[in-house]
């Protein structure tokens, strides 16, 4: 473990952190938690902290990490302070602000927009990278999600109106905000997933596909017992996990892989806490080289996403906890970031998977310019980074050359203007893979 920021407090169980550059972003503990602060990922040195109006509940960062995003608790009194920051994540300086009402459940920024979502308030926002706002619309619920120009969520009846029982999963054009169409729920739709033009979520006790079309039920499956797990999708699995009773009433963790398609069960695996009712469930899984990370109050753990092998299991320190934070864990390079309810951990992982399939991913985006990706392979191959703006023209070759199996860091120093870009693998002359980007100058 490389460094561990302790005293962290129960209010860690429920915020989200982000990373980039080097950092971890995060509320500041233990008793300053209206502070957000950069923390070096190696060293656990705060480089920077902002002091903001009221508790910090969620952070994010942009597709080309040039913006963090800061959502608080409502101030005192309400509707007078803001409560959603973009900040600079090199220095903390506060860019602009908005007063909103409590933003609690994580933002999501796509392109040069960024959607947040408040709660026991009335609108999801949509503003510009900027803070332009573009639309907002009446609806409750946790964190949006995107998929190919349309915004969708999981409406809640609004506290205030008894006589509201409407649960709804939405769907709004991203820049627009018009409906295009809206599906009746059962129950309350916790962190939805979306894969392959499909919905993924739980509504108590089942899991449910839904369209993105027309929002109509591909498939769902009953989990008897279990209230809204939160789920993952990843190469053609919805994963997710929780703690369920075993011998001698044992709490274990078990992670559930379906296949995304047909909706059936794909592999099931369990595994046991250090003391019998440690097991709980828990709430993020991280995806690095085909794996999959999780934990529990005492393990990490790393499994196959193919069959569910446990591949590693990796001892976490004592602490008090009862749930790991719904907020962890952080994938980041070559580090697992994690939270029990007292205490912020880091590992740096001194084993490396080799991956078995070739993929592109962007670490940062500077605003001087300066890019940095990732590729890895499955096998040696002949490779072509090639850059083009939205009008498909060639605008650089970062990279043109042979690479080993495994993964490799590509930095290239570009005088593109500001503006909307694509990065594309080429790996033997075919297309593997293509990531689009956003350079804020």
């Amino acid at each position: 473990m490389d460094i561990q920021l302790g005293g962290a407090g129960s209010w860690t169980t429920e915020i989200k952190g982000a990373a980039a550059h080097g950092m971890l972003f995060v509320a500041k503990a233990p008793w300053e938690w209206n502070k957000v602060m950069a923390v070096d990922v190696e060293t656990g040195e705060i480089i920077w902290e902002q002091t903001l109006t009221s508790n910090v509940w969620t952070c994010a960062i942009d597709p080309g990490d040039s913006i963090l995003f800061v959502g608080t608790s409502i101030g005192i009194p309400p509707n007078e302070f803001p409560t959603f920051f973009a900040i600079d994540p090199f220095t903390g300086e506060i860019k602009w602000s908005k007063v909103m009402h409590t933003v609690e459940f994580t933002p999501i920024a796509v392109d040069t927009f960024i959607y947040a979502s408040t709660i026991q308030a009335d609108s999801v926002f949509a503003y510009t990278l900027k803070g332009n706002l573009i639309w907002k619309d009446r609806l409750t619920g946790l964190s949006p999600a995107y998929w190919d120009g349309k915004i969708y969520g999981g409406r809640l009846p609004f506290p205030w109106d008894p006589s509201d029982t409407l649960y709804l999963l939405y769907c709004r054009d991203a820049l627009t905000g018009e409906p295009v169409w809206t599906w009746r729920a059962p129950s309350e739709i916790q962190r939805i997933a979306i894969y392959d033009s499909k919905i993924y979520f739980f509504c108590r006790d089942t899991l449910f596909s839904i369209s993105t079309l027309n929002g109509k039920p591909v498939w769902k499956a009953f989990y008897e017992g279990f209230h809204n797990a939160m789920i993952t999708t990843y190469k053609g699995k919805a994963i997710f996990g929780w703690g369920e009773y075993g011998p001698g009433d044992t709490i274990f963790t078990v992670t559930y892989a379906h296949n995304i398609i047909s909706g059936e069960l794909v592999w099931r695996v369990e595994v046991p806490p250090r003391e019998k009712d440690h097991g709980r469930a828990t709430w993020r899984i991280g995806f690095p080289n085909d794996c999959i990370y999780f934990e529990n109050r005492d393990y990490i753990y790393i499994i196959t996403i193919k069959d569910g092998r446990v591949k590693e299991r990796i001892e976490l320190p004592v602490t008090n906890a009862i749930w790991s934070s719904w907020g962890f864990p952080i994938i980041y390079h070559n580090y697992y970031i994690g939270a029990h309810e007292d205490l912020v951990y880091v590992y740096r992982a001194d084993t490396v998977y080799l991956p078995d399939s070739v993929s592109l991913d962007i670490v940062s985006i500077c605003y001087d310019g300066k890019l940095k990706f990732i590729v890895s392979l499955a096998e040696p191959e002949a490779v072509q980074l090639k850059l083009y703006d939205m009008l498909g023209r060639l605008m650089a070759i970062p990279y043109s050359g042979f690479l080993s199996r495994g993964m490799h860091t590509i930095e290239y120093e570009s005088r593109l203007a500001q503006g909307v870009y694509f990065i594309v693998l080429y790996v033997n002359d075919k297309q593997p893979a293509a990531r689009k980007f956003v350079l804020i100058r």
